[in-house]
């Protein structure tokens, strides 16, 4: 039987116009919001370096003898500057002693971290807080009341390339660079300074304001579209699960712990904050090995923690993890959309955001995972404007689009993958289909208008780029490409260093940690689709259905081949691909949709009345078993694997990567705080990554814990299984994480092993 040929299908019926009004305010709040926030980046980028910072005197020499080559303040007390210095003196070995004031936002106990190039030394109100006589890694701690303490910071460089990098941490939260705001010069301008903070507390007041308005507005247009919903087939449902969706994202928000990678993220949004509103530099420095990464969504992370005013770890934490997820259920919405233009039947659309967001893997890294999570949601969005404009192509879809690809270029560069789609598949509309109503040459000036505006926000949202776009972009491809990870990763029972890793260990990976029912669906799709795809081409470009299943096809395909073909470096499974699942669930829906469209005529009459009954239990069938396991096992989605992978847990930790993040090891500490009433308790981890998840603990306990590096001097052991799949060689074990019949972490008594 020979399926009917695709036809072009009309466009979707405009949704209900929005009330002018609040259009008119939403536009107008929104863009007042960016106005501002550039507004405060000139304001702080214009005073820090001119008010704050603290008083170097340079000398031509490394002991600091005689008179003074230079004397000047510098806001940014960096290697960078080191350099500069050093050239205006015309030295090559120098030495500096910087003088002035540290202003502490509240009292505490502040750590202070330090490495150099050379001898150093920094004093805090005539305390030595950190000595390294031959320069390196230091580190030292103090407690400080809040409000002004002297400072002062002394260095010496005997010869080669001085280097520099100054950090403080407050009660034992995650670090952060010791930046010019905090630095004052020996004798500060009261005037100037009470003037620079009063324009500050100006831009935030109108910045609330303003958010507040843009919040009414969305209000507003959020409950004339629900209205619209209502009365459109199918509305109801999606609007109750984004409410349901949504819901669920705040009762679970405080579930989650603290990846090894979301501290070091972090570091990268404040390293293009710092840039971007005082001119630091660690952003350029050749030893900030994270200054490569796409900071779009970071730097957005940021400034909402500072321009609230957070100075909480958990209270950072918590913000940075709604927002993700925020974000993810953007991605959902533009994903449901997707739906319905492709197949035009709500049931199937609800269907497939369901296949999206009950996936174990996704939906727990939706939180956490502030770079793969986003950088799949903005996909989602970037090809849904890609599709709008294939359907339109007008210079305004072509914008609108063009904005898409950039933010998704500057979260992960990899997502340059979607212009060379776009090209692809204009290309093929232009040479294959010619139609009348758009021309070659209209095409032309359309992706021109693309290209150049994609162009240009890419190096504009990526400050990295602004010195030499061409030259920085290529060095950014290439070192992200073949990301320096120096450990090995658990593959199929052995622990491979990246360069050898096999060809197939995404396919592989893909295959484990996707629910069986989704993988089924899949492969119908994927039958369906290569029949759609084996077709002449004019059909293929010449008809929105089967365009659509090429572009599913693309979006899937070419990221793992373009792996294969480069040899990039992959490890912690495939998250770095995390964004072609959602391709992956549209092949999915694309099968059922086939599969339901077969079955439902040959149903007999009697069972026929009773389609919707049937449908709903084949949908519990297929959501069995990812929804058993995220009940089960909550928060620990990211530890989901299919039968595929082995015989329950125990066997799959024998043979793949499981809480290689260590967000286990937040409930480990809280155990043990909860049991241990002391008021210092000392924790050994293996591998050391659990610290993290420390800050996401309220801070009178965060304090209570003591991280030490030696056993012989910790109390309690923690170690989730990562580079030592066999159990620990301890006897007192107090507390485990479990997943079915395997421990993925698990807490020691030491003082029991001291006997």
């Amino acid at each position: 039987m020979t399926s009917p040929s695709p036809t072009r299908v009309d466009r979707l019926p405009a949704s209900p116009a929005p009330t002018p009004l609040a259009v008119r305010v939403l536009t107008a709040s929104s863009s007042l919001v960016l106005v501002l926030l550039v507004a405060d980046c000139v304001w702080q980028r214009a005073f820090i370096p001119r008010l704050m910072g603290l008083q170097g005197a340079y000398y031509s020499n490394d002991g600091r003898r005689g008179e003074a080559a230079l004397t000047a303040v510098d806001a940014d007390v960096a290697s960078a500057t080191l350099r500069r210095r050093r050239r205006e003196i015309h030295a090559d070995a120098f030495s500096v002693s910087w003088t002035g004031q540290i202003e502490t936002p509240a009292p505490g106990e502040y750590t202070f971290f330090t490495q150099s190039g050379g001898p150093f030394a920094l004093r805090i109100d005539t305390a030595t807080v950190v000595e390294s006589p031959s320069g390196g890694a230091g580190a030292g701690t103090i407690a400080l009341g809040e409000g002004r303490h002297e400072l002062l910071v002394l260095y010496s460089q005997g010869g080669g390339e001085p280097s520099l990098s100054l950090a403080w941490a407050r009660d034992r939260q995650p670090r952060e660079p010791l930046s010019g705001e905090a630095l004052l010069p020996p004798r500060p301008s009261g005037r100037a300074i009470s003037a620079y903070r009063a324009g500050r507390a100006v831009f935030r007041w109108l910045l609330a304001a303003s958010g507040l308005v843009a919040v009414a507005a969305v209000t507003a247009l959020t409950a004339g579209r629900a209205r619209a919903l209502v009365l459109e087939s199918g509305g109801l449902a999606a609007g109750a699960g984004l409410v349901a969706l949504l819901a669920t994202g705040a009762v679970v928000l405080d579930d989650f712990g603290v990846s090894l990678d979301e501290t070091m993220q972090r570091q990268v949004g404040i390293a293009n904050y710092l840039y971007l509103t005082q001119g630091a530099t660690k952003l350029l420095d050749p030893d900030f090995p994270e200054r490569h990464y796409g900071p779009a969504f970071e730097v957005v992370l940021v400034a909402v923690e500072k321009e609230l005013g957070l100075s909480d770890s958990r209270a950072v934490y918590l913000v940075r993890h709604g927002t993700t997820f925020l974000l993810f259920c953007v991605g959902v919405t533009f994903f449901h959309r997707l739906c319905v233009r492709r197949f035009r039947h709500w049931p199937t659309a609800v269907f497939g955001c369901s296949l999206l967001v009950l996936s174990p893997r996704i939906f727990a890294d939706a939180f956490y995972n502030s770079k793969d999570l986003p950088f799949l949601s903005v996909f989602v969005v970037s090809v849904y404007t890609l599709v709008r404009f294939l359907d339109e192509g007008t210079p305004r879809r072509a914008l609108w689009h063009a904005l898409a690809s950039a933010v998704l270029t500057d979260i992960r560069v990899v997502g340059l993958v979607v212009p060379a789609i776009t090209v692809l598949l204009v290309t093929g509309e232009v040479l294959f289909v010619r139609s009348p109503g758009r021309p070659a040459r209209r095409w032309a000036a359309t992706v021109s208008v693309y290209l150049a505006t994609l162009a240009c926000l890419t190096v504009a949202l990526f400050p990295y780029l602004w010195e030499s776009p061409p030259r920085r972009l290529a060095e950014v491809f290439a070192t992200m490409s073949r990301f320096p990870f120096h450990r090995t990763s658990l593959y199929l029972g052995q622990q491979l260093p990246p360069e050898a890793i096999p060809w197939h260990y995404a396919a592989v990976w893909i295959g484990i940690t996707t629910p069986l029912a989704y993988l089924a669906l899949f492969g119908a799709g994927l039958i369906v689709t290569a029949r759609s795809c084996l077709t002449r081409p004019g059909r293929l470009f010449g008809h929105p259905e089967t365009r659509n299943r090429l572009l599913w096809a693309l979006w899937f395909f070419v990221p793992l081949l373009s792996v294969l073909a480069t040899g990039a470096t992959l490890y912690d499974g495939w998250r770095h691909l995390y964004f072609v699942y959602p391709a992956l669930v549209l092949v999915a829906v694309e099968g059922a949709h086939a599969v339901a469209s077969r079955i439902r005529p040959r149903l007999p009459a009697r069972l026929g009345a009773h389609a919707s009954v049937l449908a709903a239990l084949a949908c519990l069938l297929v959501f069995a078993e990812p929804v058993s396991f995220m009940v089960r096992h909550h928060p620990y989605g990211n530890v989901f694997f299919n039968r595929l992978a082995g015989d329950g847990m125990r066997a799959v930790r024998d043979r793949f990567e499981v809480d290689y993040w260590g967000l286990s090891y937040r409930r480990g500490l809280e155990y043990v705080l909860r049991h241990d009433g002391r008021a210092t308790i000392t924790v050994l981890l293996q591998p050391g990554l659990g610290e993290a998840s420390a800050a996401i603990l309220p801070a009178a306990e965060r304090l209570r814990l003591v991280f030490v590096e030696k056993r012989r001097e910790a109390e309690y052991f923690l170690g989730n299984y990562r580079w030592h799949s066999a159990p620990y060689p301890f006897r007192r074990e107090v507390y485990s994480v479990r997943v079915g019949d395997a421990s993925i972490m698990t807490v020691y008594d030491l003082r029991f092993d001291r006997w």
